[in-house]
């Protein structure tokens, strides 16, 4: 359009607001206004307020004239217009009986346009005259907004606003209240409630397209999941923040917004996505005088080019946080412009500059642990870049004994993606270790981060300093006639460690980038296709045994068992369709029964005894999926099969209509030894607690999810899951793969079986006929498994593909045996 068109178009807008609010009832125009403020349609707002204020200005006695003019200042203030704003709250309210409340809402909106002591009692005169309950919830909330930096963070304040919200059934003022008490729980590190409140404030604004409002819930909840590492989640909220909020004009939210997308672009190492957002928001900082958060951005993008050694940058963005900081007298930025300053001189080589940095934040900043453990963790680089080792460990080691006491009281889904953010630390710990040759300490940092949740619930978690020594890691590999092999993945170097009755033996590996592309090319020939990647003489294949296994396998004694601790791209590749070359191509699975374990710690415990009992069978499958999926031909007969070989055996079977979710917890499943699921599932690969076991349906329920397991315990010797991708779809640095193997081994199973991979309906139906055929004869379940997969291997021509008899793991609560 030109700029006639543009012109002519802005006229014709304003005509037509000119005349409907001529023609309007005031009523009809002030709830026009209001809804469309409240929609976030701003622009349209503000031009509806001003133009019936000026419509009521020769009646400055007139309520109507009020309520258009403070609400005309309400949207400017959205609109991060305050100077323009203030304009308008500037002169009191005439002091008439009529007008006392449009007073108290005066006060109301000039309060955030003051300093916080002015503000504080302008709120307090306000409080004192409001009879109003919706001036009421403002005021509470404003109240709660001043005190977000205090000890209870607002939530007092925000708690009455929403009462009285509750009390008045305003959604609206509902999802503003939940917002805040969101937020505040979030300042409190009380995650989980932040979340749940944030989704709360989601839903009531989303009842009355309240799009600022519903914009605010997605910015908080974005910020959550990205300090807790849902990453996927965390962009999805932000950029719908984002979003909305350049719609609409809010452009002091607009830059929040920008901020968090730039953090987790930048956590994500998009960095020139994350140096954008950062500099746009920058500049709206800028223009909106907001000197605080300009620091805090200008210290972000210093960190951003420190990343992408683009040191001159960072130096001088650096130099750009330092500077408005010190200009408003931010005290609590200056140490992070300091630690960034150390690692701008750690990077130029000036070890002693920044290690006189580092000892001098140390010594000013007691309180901050985040500051303090990334700081002890410079200082450890620094003396290993001097070689000096015995310096470094105890700068790591205190760093790590700040991180285990500061660890959050938060329930597992969350606690799992915040300590995940932590694995660079322990790369950094890990490698310096390695350098010394101290592979016992290097296991024991490895293991301090890995599975500690999935320990913790299961009541077998080790601090660090409880990690046994090698002669007791000797010990265990003999009593249990087994080998551990513990890999550990990093971008720049990785290791495996072997771990056998004759010691502890590292071995060098590729970076982590390198084996995940080669993973990921193999895993399509062997998930993917139905391809014999030996007859193919797949090149994937053939590489990946040279990088990663080919100096390793030798070691293990054939036909021994081997438990595998595995660490990033191998949580998704079955180990056992490795191709070994030599004498002849054939799969691993020929020399070694190998289980999954997610920690040292968890395969080295030993439980307690538990008697010899008869097995009793909870068997739930072949369900009445009644068109919602593809039914399961061969279901039906996997769980008579199994039936048969332990017969006489107590046993409980839930099929077709019966196969509900309900059916699970209702069968009391901590009775029973062996528990064993024939259906389809669903892995949920953002929120892999939310993954699913699809039965039927009852009740307009029809899936088991894996948080529901979590909380039945059970004390099962196995829980099979016949199904596809039941292991899990995603995995978090340190806890692992997440899904029903976790989660049952979390609820009190010793043994899980299941799958990585989409299954077949037939071929599983022989595999577990054979499998369970095993356990009727004595054997335990990873042998059994073992066996069965041989026999389709060996077997019928059909199944001889990996395809077919590869798709299920064991994993185990216990190594021992």
């Amino acid at each position: 359009m030109n700029r006639v068109g543009v012109k002519s178009a802005a006229l014709l807008i304003a005509v037509s607001i000119a005349s409907c609010s001529r023609s309007e009832s005031p009523e009809a125009a002030y709830r026009r206004a209001q809804s469309a403020y409240i929609a976030g349609n701003l622009e349209e707002a503000a031009s509806y307020a001003a133009s019936n204020a000026a419509r009521w200005k020769y009646d400055p006695n007139s309520p109507w004239f009020w309520k258009f003019r403070l609400l005309e200042a309400e949207v400017l203030a959205a609109e991060s217009k305050n100077k323009d704003s203030e304009k308008l709250v500037g002169d009191p309210v005439p002091p008439i009986p009529a007008l006392r409340q449009l007073e108290v809402r005066r006060l109301i909106d000039l309060a955030p346009l003051r300093s916080k002591n002015e503000a504080a009692q302008i709120l307090r005169k306000a409080g004192a005259a409001v009879t109003d309950p919706e001036l009421e919830i403002r005021i509470r909330l404003s109240e709660g907004i001043l005190a977000l930096n205090e000890s209870d963070h607002g939530e007092p304040s925000f708690r009455a606003a929403l009462a009285i919200a509750d009390r008045l059934g305003n959604s609206y003022w509902q999802a503003n209240a939940l917002n805040g008490l969101s937020y505040s729980s979030k300042l409190k590190l009380r995650y989980e409630e932040s979340l749940d409140l944030g989704l709360r404030a989601l839903n009531a604004a989303g009842k009355v397209g309240a799009r600022k409002v519903e914009a605010q819930a997605h910015g908080n909840l974005g910020s959550v999941y990205a300090f807790l590492g849902e990453f996927e989640l965390a962009l999805e909220h932000q950029g719908k923040a984002a979003e909305i909020f350049e719609r609409i004009g809010a452009r002091s939210n607009l830059m929040t917004a920008l901020g968090e997308l730039g953090l987790l672009y930048d956590r994500q190492d998009q960095f020139p996505k994350a140096i954008a957002s950062y500099r746009h928001a920058f500049e709206i900082s800028l223009d909106l005088n907001s000197k605080g958060t300009a620091a805090r951005l200008a210290g972000n993008l210093a960190l951003t080019y420190l990343k992408t050694k683009q040191l001159d940058a960072a130096e001088e963005w650096n130099q750009r946080a330092f500077s408005l900081a010190t200009e408003i007298d931010a005290r609590d930025l200056l140490p992070l412009s300091e630690r960034n300053r150390a690692l701008i001189a750690f990077e130029r080589g000036r070890l002693d500059d920044a290690a006189r940095i580092c000892q001098e934040l140390l010594r000013t900043n007691r309180d901050q642990a985040d500051i303090r453990w990334s700081v002890y963790d410079l200082l450890g680089r620094i003396d290993v870049a001097r070689n000096r080792f015995a310096e470094a460990n105890r700068e790591f080691e205190a760093a790590l004994k700040i991180i285990e006491g500061t660890r959050s009281d938060l329930t597992s889904p969350y606690r799992i993606t915040l300590l995940s953010r932590l694995i660079p630390f322990y790369r950094d710990y890990v490698d310096a270790l390695v350098q010394q040759n101290d592979d016992a300490g290097a296991l024991r940092v490895v293991e301090s981060s890995r599975a500690r949740v999935l320990a913790e619930r299961m009541g077998r978690d080790l601090k660090p300093e409880q990690f046994p020594n090698q002669a007791a890691l000797k010990q265990f590999a003999r009593s249990s006639n087994s080998s551990l092999l513990s890999f550990w993945f990093a971008p720049d170097r990785s290791f495996a460690w072997l771990i056998s009755a004759n010691g502890i033996r590292r071995f060098s590996l590729p970076a982590a980038g390198e084996v995940e592309a080669l993973v990921s090319r193999y895993r399509q020939v062997v998930e993917h296709s139905i391809t014999d990647p030996i007859a193919a003489s797949d090149p994937a294949a053939a590489s990946l045994w040279k990088k990663l296994l080919a100096e390793i396998a030798p070691e293990i004694p054939k036909g021994s068992r081997l438990i595998v601790i595995p660490d990033g791209p191998l949580h998704r590749l079955n180990l056992e369709t490795m191709i070994n070359p030599a004498p002849a191509p054939h799969y691993w699975i020929e020399d070694v029964e190998i289980a999954i374990a997610p920690s040292i710690a968890i395969a080295a415990y030993k439980p307690a005894a538990v008697p010899k009992h008869a097995p009793s069978l909870l068997l739930i499958g072949a369900p009445d999926y009644s068109g919602d999926y593809s039914p399961l031909p061969k279901a039906a007969e996997e769980l008579d099969v199994i039936q048969s070989h332990f017969a006489g055996a107590t046993h409980r079977v839930y099929k077709g209509p019966q196969a509900s979710p309900a059916a699970y917890a209702q069968a009391g499943p901590a009775g029973f030894s062996l528990i064993h699921f024939a259906a389809h599932a669903e892995a949920n690969a953002e929120v892999p607690l939310e993954s699913a076991i699809v039965l039927s349906r009852q009740g307009g329920q029809n899936k088991l999810y894996a948080h529901e397991v979590v909380q039945i315990p059970i004390n099962a010797d196995l829980v099979t899951i016949s199904a596809c991708r039941s292991a899990g779809e995603r995995t978090y640095a340190g806890e692992g793969l997440i899904g029903f193997a976790w989660a049952f081994l979390q609820a009190g199973a010793r043994d899980v079986v299941a799958g990585l991979w989409d299954v077949s309906d037939t071929s599983t139906e022989a595999l577990m006929d054979r499998f369970y055929a095993g356990i009727a004869s004595g054997q335990d379940p990873v042998s059994a498994l073992r066996s069965a997969k041989r026999a389709l291997l060996n077997g019928d021509t059909s199944y001889r593909k990996p395809f077919y008899w590869a798709p299920f793991q064991a994993y185990v609560g216990s190594a021992a045996r």
